[in-house]
């Protein structure tokens, strides 16, 4: 059955949900429940409980309904220790989504059901923005697509990468590192400019590497200014990764997946502005936004290089003034649990709001063509000054 020709959405998920749960194994393609793993089982199982309820609702002439949690996810709903957990849903209110008020939602959240039913079946996978591509139509944006893939996640207690559905990467990493992907693959990190993020992390086969450390960047110009000086072979091997701003998922899984392997220090250089503070702290605690999936992105590991705000004044770095954004948010900081219970990272917020002062990666090389390699790789990792 064609899902994205049918006018009914939801009817037409429903019967192609209906249909494959009782198929009997006659495509070679198609690797069965019994075949899967059991994490694969138990989410397959749990699709087709949400499927006979619905049915079920349907034919006692009931109207349909869903129990989510609210897509405004809030400091409340989490607790932190040592990172950003999502509270139960026992002690986070859910909602109550009817067909008859909410018809288009259930449209497409069944749609997507429909297709994670199939990759779950047939042990492939998609990225998010194929998922869009399918059916533009209906889904409207990106954004939807997204939001109602985190629906179903909580609706299933499931990762999008358990549910066969993946970020794309834009992270890069580099440096004494070989992976061998889920394909069988073999990359070799080590190339002059890095290479992308493989994106499906949790199911790499082998990682191979010697390195002393990992070093997280926030940017890709300083990425790549690193990789030019030979920071990474200067003085230690090592493994360096930026995320080219905001990091990605793939990029957050790639991190904690090798910090737990290695066994290896993790040290992130930013900027010293509010942004490039929230950045490292999505590192290392979590975002609030994806808090649920905290155990598997989040590194308590990582520890702050710099640029510490504190260092603008020591070392007289160039900067520019603090926008009346940067305030709104440095003082947002200062209000999240993981840094007003963290005394040294309090104090690096409080420096910023302060002097009204911020500075950048780049504005090192005013001081030295070589000083972001020199001070933060040679001095600061083997000294006491990281928080």
């Amino acid at each position: 059955m064609d899902l994205i020709s049918s006018e009914d959405s939801f009817s037409s998920s429903i019967k192609y949900l209906q249909s494959k749960m009782f198929q009997k194994a006659k495509c070679s393609q198609i690797v069965y429940p019994s075949d899967f793993d059991q994490r694969r089982r138990e989410l397959l199982k749990k699709i087709q409980i949400i499927i006979l309820l619905t049915v079920k609702s349907v034919s006692d002439d009931e109207c349909p309904l869903l129990k989510l949690r609210s897509r405004r996810c809030q400091w409340k709903h989490c607790n932190f220790n040592q990172r950003l957990s999502k509270k139960s849903n026992k002690e986070v209110q859910l909602q109550e989504v009817r067909y008859t008020t909410q018809k288009k939602r259930f449209d497409i959240i069944f749609n997507i059901l429909a297709k994670i039913y199939r990759l779950l079946q047939t042990k492939s996978s998609m990225t998010k923005r194929e998922l869009y591509y399918e059916h533009t139509e209906l889904f409207g944006s990106q954004a939807t697509v997204n939001a109602a893939l985190m629906d179903i996640c909580g609706l299933l207690g499931a990762t999008p990468w358990e549910l066969r559905v993946f970020s794309t990467s834009k992270g890069l990493v580099a440096g004494d590192l070989v992976i061998t992907t889920a394909d069988k693959e073999v990359v070799n990190c080590s190339k002059p400019r890095g290479v992308l993020v493989p994106q499906n992390v949790k199911e790499i086969k082998k990682i191979k590497s010697s390195a002393a450390f990992i070093l997280l960047v926030e940017k890709d110009a300083a990425f790549q200014k690193l990789l030019d000086e030979g920071a990474h072979l200067r003085f230690a091997p090592c493994i360096i990764i930026t995320g080219k701003g905001e990091p990605d998922i793939n990029t957050r899984l790639l991190v904690h997946r090798l910090c737990q392997e290695l066994a290896i220090p993790v040290f992130i250089v930013v900027d010293a502005d509010p942004y490039g503070i929230e950045i490292m702290c999505t590192y290392r605690f979590g975002s609030l936004s994806l808090s649920e999936y905290s155990q598997h992105l989040a590194v308590a590991e990582v520890r702050w290089v710099g640029i510490h705000p504190t260092d603008i004044a020591k070392f007289c770095i160039p900067t520019v003034p603090l926008t009346p954004r940067d305030f709104v948010k440095a003082r947002d900081l200062a209000s999240r649990p993981y840094i007003f219970q963290n005394q040294e990272l309090l104090e690096q917020v409080n420096c910023l709001l302060k002097s009204g002062k911020k500075c950048e990666i780049e504005n090192l090389s005013a001081l030295s063509p070589t000083f972001l390699t020199d001070m933060f790789l040679s001095y600061k990792i083997t000294s006491k000054e990281v928080i």
